[in-house]
């Protein structure tokens, strides 16, 4: 693991001028590469590394001294410029083809990412990138962070363009006048990582590429500012109430669910906030994702249901649907959905109903609570209760993972799942 400068060198004769980033200037200075390693790279060590790409032309034209080509723009070439600097990271040039043919442009593909190593933090410099190499480059650095786990530190582009044509600035321009930005261009690549991020919640309702880049992106803002940025505080907040809700999800935790606050206030605290304005219709992709948790004890289970159901968590869809159910059953008829044997109470009698048994046959908590167990009996739906009785036996099949003599295939639950949801819309749950 290191940090490296990524940086293409090209083949004109670039005119001398100063830069700035972030109010800082540098130069004069001929090659943007000695801009950005003066203002970059000033403290880093002997196993960092300085990676400027040549074709042949580029090393013969700006990379080489005069002495060494003769066909050299300048009598310093970018290497002895680099070298003269006198930093610790070692300078190192990798040749390249020119891209002139899909066979160059993925040989191109296939050095740049040699280049990557295991867990580097990398800064890209594109600057002189040729034609379709940004595009390129970006997706090399996309396979890397995947394949080597690499960070990208920082993306930029220096626009001396903004001067006009390099020949009339030379001519027209003194030299303390020719200012360029450089352009920092990272938050559009951390703008794509929380796309894939929200892509991840929306689609799928996972939450660990949310939580990885709060970690890797906002917590050192806050630890910057000592949680003073609003911007950063209220996105923490946000993604954390996000994992809070995929993680009850996927463990079943009821409770918790059925407890749900809205996700508009958090939301609302966002879109008030200082953001990259590609950043707001993601914003708006959770918002539409969260929009059915409100607070609503029971409509929030059944909500969950259907999360599960969209998301390929039928276990979890199936065990939440039919708590719900007895949730909602448990308020109904005043009882407390926090207390076992109310719970246990409601199971038996929807059961009891569906079977038809005999009130003489009544056992267990059936036979302690009569009264109560009587008056349920007689105002619950007997459809409900058939339909609660075929969802608790596909529950039991799940739960005793398959070994029961008529087990179900696992091609059958994702079907029941989504009958039981329109079920209990129709029976019990309507908006």
């Amino acid at each position: 693991m290191g940090r490296k400068l990524l940086s293409f060198l090209g083949t004109n004769r670039y005119v001398a001028s100063y830069y700035y980033l972030n109010g800082q200037g540098i130069g004069p200075v001929t090659f943007i590469q000695e801009a950005l390693v003066r203002m970059l790279c000033k403290d880093w060590h002997e196993n960092d590394r300085i990676c400027i790409f040549c074709t042949k032309d580029a090393e013969e034209r700006n990379w080489q001294d005069k002495a060494e080509s003769q066909r050299a723009n300048f009598e310093n070439g970018l290497y002895s410029r680099l070298l003269a600097l006198n930093l610790k990271p070692k300078i190192e040039k990798i040749s390249i083809p020119e891209g002139r043919s899909e066979e160059e442009i993925l040989n191109i593909f296939q050095i740049v990412f040699e280049t990557l190593e295991e867990n580097d933090h990398i800064i890209f410099d594109i600057t002189h990138s040729f034609r379709s190499l940004p595009m390129l480059n970006l997706v090399v650095l996309n396979y890397a962070k995947f394949l080597k786990n690499i960070r990208l530190e920082g993306i930029y582009y220096g626009a001396f363009e903004v001067l006009g044509n390099p020949r009339e600035v030379e001519k027209n321009i003194p030299l303390e006048k020719r200012n360029a930005p450089i352009f920092d261009l990272t938050p559009y690549a951390k703008l794509l990582e929380w796309s894939w991020a929200v892509s991840d919640f929306v689609r799928y309702g996972h939450t660990k590429h949310l939580k990885e880049l709060v970690e890797e992106k906002i917590n050192p803002i806050l630890a910057q500012t000592a949680g003073a940025d609003k911007t950063a505080k209220a996105l923490k907040k946000l993604v954390k109430a996000l994992d809070n809700l995929s993680n009850n999800i996927l463990c079943n935790r009821g409770k918790k669910i059925l407890e749900q606050q809205s996700f508009e206030e958090l939301i609302e605290d966002l879109e008030t906030a200082e953001l990259l304005p590609p950043f707001r219709p993601l914003l708006k992709k959770i918002k539409e994702k969260t929009a059915g948790f409100k607070q609503d004890k029971i409509k929030n289970g059944f909500v969950a249901a259907k999360w599960c159901l969209d998301h390929g968590l039928i276990p979890q869809g199936i065990t939440i649907l039919e708590e719900t159910i007895i949730s909602f059953f448990c308020e109904k008829y005043g009882l407390n959905m926090q207390k076992k044997d109310d719970r246990e109470l409601i199971s038996q009698v929807i059961q009891v109903r569906a079977n038809n048994l005999p009130k003489n046959e009544w056992k267990g908590i059936l036979k302690r609570r009569q009264e109560i167990a009587e008056k349920i009996f007689q105002t619950l739906p007997e459809e409900v209760c058939k339909f609660f009785k075929n969802l608790a036996q596909v529950r039991n099949d799940i739960n005793h993972g398959g070994f029961n003599k008529d087990a179900r295939g696992y091609q059958k639950f994702n079907q029941h799942l989504k009958d039981f949801l329109q079920e209990a819309h129709r029976l019990i749950w309507a908006d």
